[in-house]
């Protein structure tokens, strides 16, 4: 028998371990980076999201107060329009030429734009193109504006609807304005002339100036067709400029709003756009922001992020090949053996430096973040998960049973400002039945943001997030989208919805609704003579008084100017409406102090009671400043109740 060598023995279980280490190990860190490469993205995109979200919001409030302010001109144009093409008895206005060049008319026009701040002129234009009338000076100049494309459009377009001209510079001062016109007609539809107002841009670059604008951020106001009217901030004209006709922006507009990513179309920076219509009307509002103000952060992030995970696959590959290494000597001797062992031990400290690592980079982020194994353990609980929380530290360092954890919380009343269908579905502890992102409101009245995210083999990752300052800042948009700056009243647009609601609940409950409207006598007189200040101050003093005297139910708005009106749901009858009003005389009448200056204000009220002064919110709200007129004109500082005209007496045969 011939004699051999030493049987080769076969690899031990560890051995053959060892030698699938390395592609294993070089697969866990490929996968590795690409988890954080994409948690680097979603960063990135949400990030971008939270952006939008809030310059969405922003270009909301804007669009809401450019509305307004259109709408204050628009309302006046159409009650002149009303007021020449179907004039009352007595009433010396009429579409004839002479009329519409009256001294009487220039009169009504100087007085309607002494109310609106915002309008430079309102003026009147013949059939045939020629200045008729106008309110900054009498007599009217001869001037021709067949030329100009409100005239042209209006003259050739059988239109009703408001047009808003071309941005053009004023010829006395040289400033930039638009016009707002509509049309005059015969009552055979035939063109009468056109009845316009002159709002310089300047009064749109003082309202964009009022919102808080983000670093980064710009305001742009143009017409629904592209043509620009103004730009907030910038130190050059843009007033006539055409959105390019290939922008997206066109298509965001003709959707009703949105979002688009732009290149730059005046300094070539890449900004991310908020497209917001306004109303009803041919106008859009912009808010555009840098991408790179927005993504700062996020490259900050990123960076940092980048940085530590490099260190954790450098030392990833190194133990790989210290463990590569290992195998190799796996052959030899015993005491090549137990020098393994000890690089095997010295492999596991390293692995205890990574996890001190990864604890380093779990308790440096914003967020609270929670991982919950396949067996429903809490095994990873950053620290800021623990504050946001507020868990003990005890709790989570024993890895406990995620039912220990909301035990604990139940104990501590966690979840006692959650709605009964949140409190159902935490007390099942079902942790991917529910919705993946919801918020709720913690025992210390902050919000917070829980998303729960599942794991492949089982499990979950949850994060916490707070966002109260978010949550606070969308009430503050709203609450100022919905009141007046000055004196916190109810602004036009919420007295529009609280009416038509008021009149829907009285429709459905067979109740009334009284409308009382309130225009302040000798106002002006002590604006003149105290400056807008004092007039400012007096307005927010007398707002108090008509808070004080009203019914918890009734709401008290602000039209604009010095004009408030009150709306009484559920009105029982006009005799508590009628005391109201003598109230409302009683209380404005006193003088006021105001900055130590002595101020004396009177009020004249009209009235309007639905269904028996109208069925419609329009209609009450003309039929209740017709009777204001009437108050006005029977002495001011007393109240009228709309009376309906009476009908023409029948021609005697």
């Amino acid at each position: 028998m011939l004699a051999g060598g030493p049987a080769t023995p076969p690899l031990s279980a560890d051995q053959r371990f060892g030698r699938r280490i390395m592609p294993v190990g070089l697969l866990v860190l490929a996968m590795a980076a690409l988890a954080i490469a994409l948690t680097v993205w979603q960063l990135r995109m949400d990030a971008l999201a939270d952006a939008r979200m809030n310059a969405g919001n922003l270009g909301n409030a804007l669009a809401g107060q450019v509305a307004r302010t259109v709408q204050a001109v628009d309302n006046t144009l159409h009650e002149l329009q009303e007021r020449v093409s179907a004039p009352g008895i007595g009433d010396p206005l009429s579409l004839d030429p002479a009329s519409l060049g009256s001294r009487a008319l220039h009169d009504l026009l100087v007085e309607r734009a002494r109310r609106l701040p915002q309008v430079d002129t309102l003026t009147v234009v013949g059939a045939d193109g020629r200045l008729l009338n106008f309110s900054r000076s009498w007599p009217v100049p001869t001037i021709g504006l067949a030329d100009r494309d409100y005239f042209i459009h209006l003259s050739t377009t059988p239109e009703h609807a408001l047009f808003i001209s071309r941005p053009v510079a004023n010829r006395a001062n040289g400033t930039w304005e638009i016009f707002l016109a509509r049309r005059l007609e015969q009552p055979d539809g035939s063109f009468a002339g056109v009845l316009m107002a002159g709002v310089p841009l300047q009064s749109f670059r003082k309202m964009m100036d009022s919102v808080l604008l983000p670093a980064g951020g710009s305001f742009l106001l143009l017409r629904s067709d592209g043509i620009v009217l103004t730009r907030y901030p910038d130190t050059t004209a843009r007033a006539g400029l055409v959105m390019p006709a290939g922008s997206p922006w066109y298509r965001q507009v003709a959707a009703g709003g949105g979002f688009y990513r732009s290149d730059g179309v005046f300094d070539k920076v890449t900004r991310h756009v908020a497209v917001r219509p306004v109303g009803e009307y041919p106008l859009v509002v912009d808010l555009a922001m840098t991408e790179a103000t927005i993504l700062a952060r996020w490259q900050q992030q990123a960076s940092m992020i980048a940085g530590v995970t490099a260190v954790l696959l450098l030392a990833g590959v190194v133990l790989l090949l210290a463990l590569r290494r290992q195998v190799a000597r796996q052959d030899e001797a015993r005491a090549t053996l137990l020098r393994a062992n000890a690089e095997l031990e010295a492999g596991r400290q390293a692995l205890a430096g990574q996890r001190k690592v990864l604890e380093t980079i779990l308790n440096s982020m914003d967020q609270g973040l929670m991982m919950i194994d396949a067996d429903r353990r809490v095994a990873v609980c950053n620290r800021q998960a623990m504050e946001v929380l507020e868990l003990p530290p005890e709790l989570l360092a024993r890895q406990p049973l995620f039912e220990e954890v909301l035990e604990y919380q139940w104990r501590t009343g966690e979840f006692a400002r959650a709605d009964m269908e949140l409190q159902t579905f935490i007390r099942a502890a079902a942790l991917l039945d529910g919705p993946p992102v919801y918020e709720r409101r913690r025992p210390d009245g902050r919000v917070i943001e829980v998303r729960t995210v599942p794991q492949e083999g089982g499990g979950v990752v949850r994060t916490y997030t707070d966002i109260t300052s978010r949550r606070n800042a969308e009430d503050r948009i709203r609450h100022v989208a919905h009141h007046d700056d000055l004196t916190q009243l109810a602004n036009r647009v919420a007295f529009n919805q609280i009416l038509h609601r008021a009149l829907t609940e009285a429709a459905r409950d067979g109740l009334g609704v009284a409308l009382l409207y309130l225009d302040l006598d000798y106002f002006k007189q002590v604006n003149d003579a105290h400056g807008h200040a004092v007039g400012d101050a007096l307005l927010a003093e007398v707002a108090q008084r008509m808070r004080a005297v009203v019914r918890e139910s009734d709401t008290v708005a602000r039209m604009g100017g010095d004009e408030f009106a009150i709306i009484q749901p559920a009105a029982d009858g006009q005799a508590g409406t009628l005391a109201l009003a003598r109230r409302l005389l009683e209380v404005i009448t006193v003088p006021f102090q105001v900055g130590g200056l002595p101020a004396a204000v009177g009020v004249s009220i009209g009235i309007a009671w639905y269904p028996t002064d109208g069925l419609d919110a329009e209609t009450l709200l003309r039929h209740a400043d017709a009777a204001l007129y009437a108050a006005k004109r029977e002495g001011r500082n007393t109240f009228r109740c709309y009376e309906p005209a009476p009908a023409p007496t029948p021609a005697l045969p």
